[in-house]
């Protein structure tokens, strides 16, 4: 029988916490690597796949607005969702006609999209909790899934950038980066309060992770499983500290 599937990601508290983490060094790191590896196309469609409150989002529109004509953010955070709706009307009220916000549960999938019809696609340190439990144990299907759907729904020479963390990652390390940014905000007690909602998490994240429930894997494990989903071209870097890789792959012309 599979454990029970609660999501850790899916209550108020966590949707809150979301975009406090925004002002953290490494997550501004992980941020502008993520901006440096796309290719973006003139009139493209975009889609945003854990899209949190919007932080990569924001920062896609900022730098890429002008050759984004339409959008999808989805994620599993209702709460979340409604903040980056927010943030994006606020921001891009020139886009905000264009976009489309849907919840989502990546573990079933990703089919908001039709095939070939997407240039780019994104996503911030989410595609890692797609899960699937096959009665005995935690695999890796619903990722690979979840890999190939993407594929079918991006158009031809379409674009995936997404971010993972790496095996373990030192959340530590991560904190210690992110103490400047967080008490030298006017919000330092939110931002105190929002890095513990989330350290909070690690413990039992990182435990799911070392039991294959979540996928923190090498990058010599992510790259076959990119190439069976049909990817090429395949580039990565380490950022957040080097506590992820920021990954680009490619649907072929």
């Amino acid at each position: 029988m599979a454990p029970d599937r609660k999501e850790c990601w899916s209550d108020w508290l966590t949707g809150w916490a979301y975009q406090y983490q925004q002002v953290a060094e490494p997550y501004q790191e992980l941020l502008d690597d993520t901006i440096g590896m796309i290719q973006i196309k003139p009139e493209s469609h975009l889609v945003d796949i854990g899209c949190g409150s919007g932080a990569l989002l924001d920062r896609t529109l900022h730098y890429f607005g002008d050759s984004i004509t339409s959008f999808t953010a989805a994620d599993c955070n209702v709460f979340a969702l409604d903040r980056a709706k927010k943030l994006v009307e606020s921001k891009y009220p020139n886009h905000a006609g264009g976009g489309r916000y849907e919840t989502v549960d990546i573990s079933h999938g990703f089919n908001l999209e039709k095939e070939n019809s997407v240039d780019l696609a994104i996503s911030g340190l989410a595609l890692q909790y797609a899960e699937h439990f096959d009665g005995e144990k935690w695999t890796r299907q619903a990722y690979q899934n979840l890999l190939s759907d993407i594929w079918k729904t991006l158009k031809p020479g379409g674009q995936l950038v997404y971010s993972v963390n790496v095996p373990s990652p030192d959340s530590k390390l991560i904190a210690k980066r992110s103490l400047k940014a967080i008490f030298l905000s006017w919000k330092v007690l939110v931002n105190i309060a929002a890095a513990i909602i989330m350290l909070r998490q690690t413990k039992p994240v990182r435990e799911w992770a070392e039991k294959g429930r979540f996928h923190f894997l090498p990058i010599e494990e992510i790259l076959p499983m990119l190439e069976t989903a049909g990817f090429i071209n395949l580039e990565y870097k380490l950022s957040y500290a080097g506590q992820a890789y920021v990954i680009s792959a490619f649907k072929s012309e």
